[in-house]
């Protein structure tokens, strides 16, 4: 994620406001609403965060006693506290914000038909 992104949807107030402004808002709001059909919820969460620059070294500390599979936060280690990004501290922006909404009926439903009409192509194409 890019410092860019993260302005984008820190400036939403809505998840309207974040389908409608960020460049990958649509993606966005349906992974959130597949989240909500998996997890059984009636609402969802979108909570962005960058870390402050005081916090670089930290993350960079917890990269690398990462017990996981290195390859993923490898990068982080390899990389100049200057590449990564980060926020000013005491800037505009606070490091994390939280979009909660209810999430439609109608788009779980209209979702969970998309995919049914996607296992049938994939189905019908198998044969």
């Amino acid at each position: 994620m890019t410092l860019k992104s993260f302005c984008t949807f820190y400036e939403c107030d809505n998840i309207d406001d974040v389908r409608i402004k960020h460049k990958d808002g649509e993606k966005y709001y349906w992974q959130l609403v597949s989240n909500s059909i998996l997890t059984g919820c009636k609402n969802a969460e979108l909570i962005i965060y960058a870390p402050y620059k005081n916090e670089i070294a930290d993350i960079k500390e917890l990269a690398s006693n990462y017990d996981g599979d290195q390859n993923k936060v490898a990068w982080i280690n390899w990389s100049n506290d200057d590449d990564l990004p980060y926020l000013e501290n005491g800037g505009y922006y606070k490091n994390i914000k939280t979009i909660t909404f209810d999430v439609p009926e109608y788009d779980k439903i209209a979702l969970e038909n998309r995919v049914r009409l996607a296992i049938k192509e994939v189905q019908n194409k198998l044969k």
